[in-house]
């Protein structure tokens, strides 16, 4: 009897069962290659492009450089005069804060402002000059940004950062040569090729495959260790310290130090520079291991600085961005996320972790709390704003050859007053004679 009940039981509901079944193995499946993920962000593109309810904020302005201003000036990167003499201009239109989103962890070597070096000097002829070629005529490129960083005041500098996952993908060749190199140069960095090889018993061409890469890396050991006892030492003092070769010959390995040393002092900046992870967040953030960061002097004229690292999805499209990360017991954050916080008078203290993971802002004046939900990698989803066909056209854009009229007309200025002095001194030659014209162009130089 229990047999008949059971085999009329599977008759009835058998296919229901099977189709059951069958929706649940297929769903599995759909789980494993990861379609279920895909499926999701689609229907987040829907969404968002259908039933967005965020209206973009006309506060925020987008400087585009584009293809016209790249054929105006050149190709990127433009002289850090000319971008100097942008944030200025960006400040004097009332910028409340100026947040770029540009790179500047090397140094720029001085540059000479003469006419007879203008891009156009050979179309348009000899130009005429007063005095001779002197310190005046040098530009140092890396002062004149950094000084406009300080005169402005609201400049928001990016970097950029490496967990331990890219340090994982970034894996060295031959990790035991490397290994046994690296000893060798921390107690002899000046060694080559050929003297490297003889003592570790390999080939040449096995070194020099390897050889820039663990050099940069012993030069950076070497350095951090150096300024960790010398905070306050220059470059050639530990050059000295590290290498035995003078520091005035340019090498390699001189190129190393003055690189790691640059670096270093631009980590120990930016370190400085950052608050401690508060208690709500210590120990639950994602952690970042390596930085690279804006050049030293850079970073002490602006107001903050912030990543901008992000991973896209599979498609190529970005919806996820982390917002905070935990360096060394510092805290460091996402290059939009540190300017909206001076925006909102968000402190550090106000920022904690839910049990869930979701960024927790607490109440400050007449500001509520907030609530930023984060995914289990501490990234924010975005809400994009699409009021518009596409997301670009959301916000005011302004063509950078617009900021460039303004540098145009001053550039123009300043050579409108060198024409001045070699009008005056062409007068004066008339009226006073040589003599009048050399005393003339004594005071010019």
């Amino acid at each position: 009897m229990a047999a008949s009940r059971w085999r009329q039981w599977l008759a009835r509901g058998g296919t229901s069962l099977g189709f059951g079944l069958g929706l649940t193995l297929l769903a599995a499946v759909v789980h494993l290659l990861g379609l279920t993920e895909r499926l999701e962000l689609i229907v987040y593109d829907w969404y968002v492009e259908h039933f967005s309810r965020i209206p973009p904020s006309d506060r925020i302005v987008h400087i585009d450089i584009d293809d016209d201003s790249l054929e105006r000036v050149g190709s990127w990167p433009w002289s850090r005069a000319i971008q100097a003499d942008l944030v200025l201009i960006l400040r004097e239109l009332g910028a409340e804060q100026i947040v770029l989103d540009l790179m500047f962890p090397e140094p720029k070597g001085r540059e000479v402002d003469i006419p007879g070096l203008d891009a156009y000097a050979d179309v348009e002829g000899s130009v005429a000059q007063m005095g001779r070629l002197s310190e005046e005529n040098f530009i140092f490129p890396d002062d004149e940004l950094a000084g406009a960083f300080h005169q402005a005041g609201n400049v928001y500098l990016s970097f950029h950062y490496e967990t331990d996952e890219g340090r994982k993908k970034n894996r060295q060749l031959a990790p035991e040569l490397s290994a046994r190199m690296a000893d060798l140069l921390r107690r002899e960095f000046d060694l080559d090729r050929d003297r490297i090889a003889a003592r570790l018993q390999v080939k040449p061409a096995e070194v020099d495959a390897i050889l820039a890469g663990v050099k940069r890396r012993v030069a950076l050991e070497r350095v951090r260790a150096e300024l960790r006892d010398r905070p306050d030492a220059s470059a050639e003092q530990v050059h000295r310290a590290i290498s035995t070769r003078p520091f005035e010959k340019e090498s390699a390995d001189r190129a190393d130090v003055i690189f790691a040393y640059l670096r270093e002092k631009g980590i120990r900046e930016l370190w400085s520079r950052s608050e401690p992870v508060p208690p709500g967040l210590k120990g639950r953030l994602p952690t970042a291991r390596e930085v690279v960061p804006p050049l030293y002097k850079f970073t002490q004229g602006a107001r903050r600085c912030g990543f901008v690292a992000f991973e896209p999805d599979f498609d190529g499209r970005t919806r996820r961005v982390p917002l905070l990360m935990e360096w060394n017991g510092a805290l460091i954050e996402q290059l939009g996320f540190a300017a909206v916080r001076d925006v909102l008078g968000i402190r550090v203290e106000d920022l904690s972790l839910a049990a869930n993971g979701d960024l927790l802002i607490a109440a400050r004046g007449s500001r509520p709390a907030m609530r930023v939900p984060l995914d289990d990698r501490g990234q924010m989803l975005i809400n994009w704003s699409v009021h518009q066909e596409k997301w670009e056209q959301c916000f005011r854009h302004v063509p950078v050859t617009q900021l460039l009229r303004i540098h145009d007309c001053r550039r123009r200025i300043r050579q409108n007053e060198i024409g001045r002095q070699i009008l005056l001194g062409e007068l004066v030659r008339i009226v006073g004679g040589e003599d009048g014209f050399q005393l003339y162009a004594r005071q010019v130089n």
